[in-house]
């Protein structure tokens, strides 16, 4: 089975993928061997609709090397609650993901938010999640955190990340 999982980092920092993969890596250990990890950094949720060749062809590359498999795409935003920009491009990213038949993972507000509790300055993003994986804090999260979101809500630090992929794997065998 292969999980592509989009991202809104850059390829040269590839920071939220850290963090995701650290999750999977820690919640589904047995299931690991039998899933291919595929990701696609984005650079800027502003370019997901940009991506759909990009991911077109991880799937259909996958298909013709392991037919019948299982495929996902899981789309993981942050919602960016209180920054300006446009106030309709979650919708839109959710409407696209929908029409596609992809998952989609909210960070509410943004994911170091919700791995490590806090904002962080664009400049200490890299050095925050290489020392989150480096110190193995993803042991120590609280995964109720993890099951469910409401992006228009004030509760931040949310995601459905776990909930998301526990359905995925479910799949896997």
């Amino acid at each position: 089975m292969q999980i592509v999982i989009l991202v809104e980092s850059k390829s040269s920092a590839d920071i939220d993928y850290q963090y995701i993969r650290s999750f999977i890596k820690k919640n589904y250990p047995s299931q690991d061997r039998h899933v291919k990890l595929t990701h696609i950094n984005l650079n800027s949720k502003t370019r997901l609709e940009a991506s759909q060749k990009q991911i077109e062809r991880k799937v259909e590359s996958y298909a013709l090397t392991n037919p019948g498999e299982k495929q996902f795409v899981v789309c993981c935003l942050d919602t960016d609650t209180g920054k300006t920009g446009d106030p309709n491009r979650n919708k839109r990213c959710a409407a696209f993901c929908k029409k596609h038949g992809y998952e989609l993972v909210w960070f509410h507000r943004d994911i170091e938010e919700v791995f490590i509790g806090k904002r962080v300055k664009d400049n200490q993003k890299v050095r925050e999640a290489k020392n989150f994986v480096s110190q193995r804090k993803i042991e120590s999260l609280n995964l109720q955190f993890f099951l469910n979101v409401d992006i228009e809500s004030s509760n931040y630090r949310h995601t459905n990340l776990k909930a998301v992929f526990d359905e995925i794997m479910k799949n896997v065998g």
